[in-house]
């Protein structure tokens, strides 16, 4: 049995939680032996074991900012000592995960695999913090950590093209480097009458809904607010609706339309999640063309598909080119008025929405459908070990 250790940056059910722990789960079917450390959020002292999804996670003390925690790393560094294991994955780059990587694959001589689904650093996220000192000072730390790293990975796993081309640029060999794209949930996520979930739900049985779930940055969620006010004054009877924690006051950007958003607030059962997505028309990605937009891509695009919802994104690296080229949803240029009326125009052909659900389904279950991902995965674990040994 390989015995994989998978450290991450963050905390359960938060950014890179999603992608890290879906992969987690889906190598411990196929017999992997996965070791997952993530940040608790509460605990100062102490660790915190227990099975999840078929591994071991493992909460770590932490008492700084996400990430950055010295306490945090020295913590695992010594919980790792004495512990064996064949390959380390790591998400993110910060150094509660990037100095017991290297110190673990030093000490046991492993190989490190390095993913990178968000681009950090200068030109990326931290280019979207709204307080220019906060800003000006995290810069350079993100980007120091974010790139300097990058040699030592004996593999890559990237999100995207923009950053598996960051990857090469910064010295990574092209052939160390597998295209990963997140592992969507056709479990839960399954196409529903839309009719049927919306009166279970109480929301209105034949508004034109908008959905949206997580968090978004700020100029994104002007972009969505600018955008959704010339949607209401042309179909005043459209929704728009904000499915569990949406971090951006959408509706203070509404001067006529703030009562026509449905705002769920956090929701703990999952269950209600799967709803509130097969409940929407259509999902609604408004993302402004930015670098740290360009650096991901979002999972929630892969809910609504596997949901049988077709989307509405804006022209962003390859969220954009996938929905175009698998036609599974509309594409629109990141400006308020156009995003406006290629959204009402969808709104209005029921036929084509169904058409690019049912189309966006089995885009999902044939090429992103989490098992499909992982089998490729596995694959290069396979074939990286293989190489390690000889």
């Amino acid at each position: 049995m390989t015995k994989v250790l998978f450290l991450v940056g963050n905390q359960v059910e938060r950014g890179s939680f999603w992608r890290s722990s879906y992969f987690a789960k889906e190598l411990s079917q196929l017999g992997y032996d996965i070791t997952y450390l993530i940040i608790s959020r509460t605990r100062r002292f102490g660790f915190v074991e227990r099975q999840y999804k078929g591994f071991t996670l493992i909460e770590t003390p932490d008492l700084f900012p996400v990430g950055f925690d010295p306490w945090d790393t020295l913590n695992r560094m010594w919980w790792l000592n004495g512990r064996r294991f064949d390959l380390i994955q790591i998400f993110e780059n910060r150094p509660v995960v990037i100095f017991p990587a290297l110190y673990i694959k030093k000490k046991l001589n492993i190989p490190l695999v390095m993913d990178w689904c968000d681009w950090f650093g200068r030109g990326g996220s931290v280019e979207e913090r709204t307080n220019p000192l906060v800003r000006t000072l995290l810069r350079p730390v993100e980007t120091f950590f974010e790139e300097t790293f990058r040699h030592r990975a004996d593999a890559t796993t990237v999100i995207n093209s923009v950053l598996r081309q960051k990857a090469i640029d910064l010295g990574v060999p092209p052939e160390t480097i597998l295209y990963l794209p997140n592992g969507a949930n056709t479990t839960d996520f399954q196409p529903k009458n839309l009719q049927q979930v919306r009166k279970r739900l109480g929301l209105p049985v034949d508004a034109p809904i908008l959905g949206y779930s997580g968090v978004m940055f700020h100029r994104d969620g002007l972009l969505m607010a600018a955008a959704f006010e010339q949607i209401y004054q042309a179909c005043p009877e459209a929704r728009l609706l904000l499915i569990g924690y949406v971090n951006i006051p959408v509706e203070q950007y509404l001067p006529t339309a703030a009562h026509a958003v449905i705002r769920t607030g956090p929701l703990n059962d999952f269950s209600k999640v799967v709803d509130y997505i097969a409940a929407s028309n259509i999902g609604w990605l408004t993302l402004v063309n930015s670098g740290a937009n360009q650096g991901r891509f979002p999972l929630k695009a892969f809910d609504f598909m596997a949901a049988g919802r077709p989307l509405i994104s804006t022209d962003v690296a390859d969220l954009g080119q996938m929905v175009r080229e698998k036609q599974v949803g509309m594409v629109t240029q990141d400006d308020p008025t156009e995003l406006a009326q290629t959204t009402l125009k969808l709104l209005r052909d029921l036929d084509a929405q169904e058409e690019m659900g049912r189309r966006g389904r089995r885009v999902i279950e044939t090429e992103y459908a989490g098992p499909v991902v992982t089998a490729k995965l596995d694959d290069f674990y396979q074939r990286l070990l293989k190489e390690w040994r000889n």
